[in-house]
């Protein structure tokens, strides 16, 4: 981060009061989006639940709308010129659409076959 301004976009587990806007936090000098992406259960607790659970879980997160409409949301505040994603899996496989529709260049990390 060091002469660049950053801020980090990320899922987080339906808070108590189930709110599902984003809530912005500063932590060590970054700002950090937190929403939880309407789905049945958050992805830190997938394998909690059962094989027919999580199937309907998997179909849900890759047309999750609202994340990526959530995510479009912050985007348009934070003005990025670029966004570099990693797993879109939890938050959303609609994100590199939000991007293209709003010009904003996209570098993606892969760490596994999730995209294949």
């Amino acid at each position: 981060a060091l002469g660049h301004d950053v801020s980090i976009i990320t899922a987080c587990p339906l808070p108590e009061d189930g709110s599902l806007e984003p809530r912005m936090t500063v932590e060590n000098g970054l700002r950090v989006h937190r929403f939880f992406p309407l789905n049945f259960f958050f992805y830190g607790e997938l394998g909690q639940h059962a094989p027919i659970a999580r199937l309907f879980w998997h179909l849900r997160d890759v047309g999750n709308g609202q994340s990526a409409g959530m995510v479009e949301r912050i985007l348009r505040i934070e003005r990025p010129e670029i966004v570099h994603t990693h797993n879109l899996k939890g938050i959303g496989y609609g994100i590199p659409a939000v991007l293209k529709k709003l010009r904003i260049r996209h570098a993606h990390t892969l760490h596994d076959v999730q995209l294949a």
